[in-house]
């Protein structure tokens, strides 16, 4: 019998909170602990958020709803990514991708392609990028 979690429990912490808090107080930790200050408790233990639960939602913020707007917030912090857009935007990329696919099944996603010689397709459809066909 598998257990599920109600949505409510698993996506309890509100990611612009969680986001605006870090931009203000400088690290996730310390989000952590203003959060719980604030209230705000995981439903399950009932104790403050997890630093890695606050992690998750504020980087949920940063991909899905405020791009832009955070790069300017890393630009002040003097975060090197946010210097160019280029890169900015290939660290979103990798963030993102990481997020979904998770660093170890991307590698094992381009090594079954090189396994079966599809770099060629998978490039136009954009599955891959050139810098990764070796």
């Amino acid at each position: 019998m598998s257990i599920t979690r109600r949505k409510s429990e698993k996506n309890y912490l509100n990611p612009k909170i969680c986001y605006d808090i870090w931009m203000q107080v400088g690290t996730l930790k310390k989000t952590s602990i203003q959060l719980g200050e604030l209230g705000y408790m995981n439903p399950k233990s009932k104790e403050k958020p997890h630093v890695n639960s606050v992690t998750l939602a504020a980087w949920r913020y940063v991909l899905e709803e405020a791009t832009e707007e955070s790069r300017e917030h890393f630009l002040k912090a003097g975060v090197p990514v946010a210097r160019s857009m280029d890169v900015w935007l290939n660290f979103l990329l990798e963030r993102k991708a990481r997020q979904v696919l998770g660093i170890s099944s991307r590698r094992r996603f381009i090594d079954w392609i090189r396994r079966w010689e599809l770099e060629d397709l998978a490039i136009k459809k954009g599955l891959i990028s050139e810098d990764e066909r070796y």
